[in-house]
């Protein structure tokens, strides 16, 4: 069976990411990819020893990740294997052009500026296959609120130990990654607004040497947003970019080439897109493959 990793944003990601992580699931999609355009009597038999699958039926259907028409069954959504996408040059140097020493600056590029100028919040649902793939995209998670934000760029394949993965984690619900348990048993399922007042009374007094334990500083020393020196202080790592910070980035070619890809039906325009981003990321940032900030 092909290994299919699923790509969805939508306002039900809650329960698609339930419906994915089904192993039924799968078992749908090979059998759909392999015999599409089926009667319900053929689905039912092929599934007759699946206990209610009539009932996680009529869930790939509300969720339209079936279709019914005409009494026959077809997968709604694309399974990509591979691509032919490819970037123009222009688009890559100007990215490269761009490049300063400030972290700041290719935090603001990325995570502020290319990233709503490529995804705009929009359904989409679609599968690749990772058995003829080596594609990793990025996944953009961002907690906080109007005072203080936590924002993380990081591998969709791996949840980095970023506060904002933290919280992320926490919303969707489940079991917490082994990798946050340290950070469970620092914070737990804290609310978001006081960690943030935590933060930044604890920013505000980072040049005070306090010795007292302070969990909320632990915390961020575990998220890499703080680090302990051997004298004892504490400083921060993160770039911080202040939110009314704007500066003018003129991208021509790769805004050309977004209204090209807008043309193209939702699955597969995010498809490419995601490419482009991954591509112009590491084209960025070529020694990172994750960066996490502030806007303050």
């Amino acid at each position: 069976m092909a290994k299919i990793t699923y790509y969805f944003g939508t306002k039900n990601n809650k329960q698609l990411k339930k419906i994915t992580a089904n192993p039924l699931f799968h078992q749908v999609v090979e059998y759909l990819t392999q015999q599409p355009n089926v009667i319900l009597r053929q689905l039912k038999a092929a599934f007759e020893k699946e206990p209610h699958f009539d009932v996680f039926l009529d869930q790939l259907i509300k969720y339209e990740l079936l279709e019914r028409k005409n009494r026959r069954y077809t997968l709604n959504f694309p399974i990509f294997s591979s691509s032919d996408f490819a970037v123009p040059e222009e688009v890559i140097l100007e990215i490269q052009q761009m490049k300063q020493e400030k972290l700041e600056f290719g935090c603001f590029l990325m995570g502020q500026r290319l990233w709503p100028l490529l995804f705009t919040e929009e359904s989409y649902f679609f599968g690749v296959d990772s058995g003829k793939s080596s594609l990793h995209f990025l996944t953009k998670t961002e907690v906080g609120n109007e005072t203080l934000s936590f924002i993380s760029i990081t591998p969709d394949d791996k949840k980095e130990v970023t506060a904002a993965n933290y919280f992320s984690v926490l919303a969707e619900g489940g079991e917490v990654p082994s990798t946050f348990q340290t950070l469970e048993q620092l914070i737990g399922d804290v609310d978001v607004d006081y960690f943030v007042l935590q933060t930044r009374r604890i920013l505000r007094s980072l040049k005070r040497n306090n010795s007292k334990r302070n969990i909320f500083q632990e915390a961020l020393v575990e998220t890499g947003t703080l680090q302990k020196d051997e004298q004892g202080s504490y400083n921060l790592t993160l770039p911080v970019i202040n939110k009314d910070f704007s500066i003018d980035i003129h991208t021509p070619q790769l805004q050309k080439l977004v209204h090209e890809l807008n043309k193209l039906p939702v699955n597969q325009r995010m498809f490419f897109k995601k490419q482009l981003y991954s591509l112009l990321f590491h084209t960025y940032f070529s020694e990172n493959s994750n960066i996490s900030y502030i806007i303050n």
